[in-house]
């Protein structure tokens, strides 16, 4: 991404791109993005704020144009995600019954919000151990409320070792403002 300035023409009123102008680039949080020059890197999902300092003509006193120093900021937000459960407990492992565990991606920092008609459920999902998936191919997504759930239909069992049934790994990619996250978690499935 690159960071712009302009700058109403004091002395003629006129709309200036001063971005050129611009020296000792910088951001608050270097753990967030870095900003050496006018081109913003992204390192990992938080909140910063961009500056930079421009000498520019200013109107006071009048009628002189003196050149004065300014220093503008910009907000910065690295958006992310984080998936849940890591773990899920199948309600039966025995009988055949079927199952249901819910993956939920949720956004952060708050503040960050995805575009829900750009954003999926990624396929395929994959599990590991007695986990038998119905719907592999294609878990049932929804894209509300700022979260995005993947509801997963499963058989489990029997169960193995400490009654672990396997595992399911469920992928989502959120669409922030164009840039495309992709991640995915694993949840460990018990029997009761």
């Amino acid at each position: 991404m690159t960071m712009s300035s302009t700058a109403t023409a004091q002395c003629g009123g006129q709309l200036v791109d001063v971005t050129d102008e611009g020296y000792s680039w910088s951001t608050s949080d270097t753990s967030v993005a870095t900003l050496p020059n006018r081109t913003l890197h992204t390192v990992a999902a938080g909140s910063a704020t961009g500056s930079a300092f421009v000498k520019l003509e200013w109107t006071h006193p009048v009628p002189q144009c003196p050149i004065q120093t300014f220093g503008p900021t910009q907000p910065v937000t690295v958006c992310d995600f984080t998936i849940t459960p890591t773990t899920g407990t199948a309600q039966d492992c025995t009988t055949g019954k079927l199952n249901t565990l819910n993956f939920l991606a949720t956004p952060y920092p708050s503040s960050c919000s995805f575009n829900a008609s750009l954003s999926t459920c990624t396929t395929p999902t994959t599990s590991t151990g007695t986990i038998d998936l119905e719907h592999a191919q294609a878990p049932e997504c929804s894209m509300a409320y700022n979260q995005g759930t993947a509801t997963i239909e499963y058989y489990a069992g029997p169960p193995g070792q400490n009654k672990s049934a396997g595992t399911i790994t469920q992928g989502f990619t959120l669409d922030f403002n164009g840039k495309n996250v992709t991640h995915s978690q694993t949840a460990q499935i018990q029997c009761p």
